[in-house]
């Protein structure tokens, strides 16, 4: 499974939780900070990863990229790059600790073992139940729109980026 999103009205489900993780994150390594706390290592990450590889292998998953380096706004932005759409995401309904609602937190925070995927809607039923006791939540969709949208937990657009502008920043032309 590559990273790049393959279909508008793909379903995008982020696997694992996300907490105030941001020491030692690729964010503050721009700014010259590093944080207070650094990403905690997950109790037991294989159930997490069997249920993944099962979704796989049944052919449930169009896409998949992992959180780590540069958190959720950076996978997202990788694979609307990679498959030329865009993606709206609604940080509300990330898997998260009750009381963190920063954006900023929520966009960039490296806690490990989430993956976002893209699911096919006609398949989300079946991938939905593979990861019964996970932290799973469906969480945006895929666009034609050449845009990252993503949208602050109280509501309202926090960020909305042409995709051609992420492809620049990417490749390290960065404008402003």
């Amino acid at each position: 499974v590559s990273m790049d999103l393959k279909a508008p009205g793909g379903l995008l489900y982020l696997l694992g939780s996300t907490r105030a993780e941001l020491g030692g994150s690729a964010l503050y390594a721009q700014i010259g900070a590093l944080g207070e706390t650094a990403p905690a290592p997950l109790t037991d990450p294989m159930p997490r990863y069997r249920a993944l590889h099962q979704a796989i292998r049944a052919g449930l998953v169009r896409s998949a990229h992992d959180c780590a380096e540069g958190g959720l706004a950076v996978a997202l932005a990788e694979m609307c790059i990679g498959g030329r759409l865009g993606a709206a995401v609604t940080l509300g309904a990330l898997p998260r600790g009750h009381h963190l609602n920063d954006t900023l937190t929520l966009c960039f925070s490296e806690s490990l073992g989430r993956v976002i995927i893209e699911v096919d809607p006609a398949q989300a039923e079946a991938f939905e139940a593979l990861f019964e006791g996970q932290r799973l939540a469906r969480v945006g969709v895929v666009t034609t729109a050449q845009n990252l949208v993503i949208t602050h937990p109280q509501g309202g657009a926090a960020l909305t980026v042409p995709v051609s502008a992420l492809e620049r920043a990417f490749r390290g032309h960065v404008e402003g």
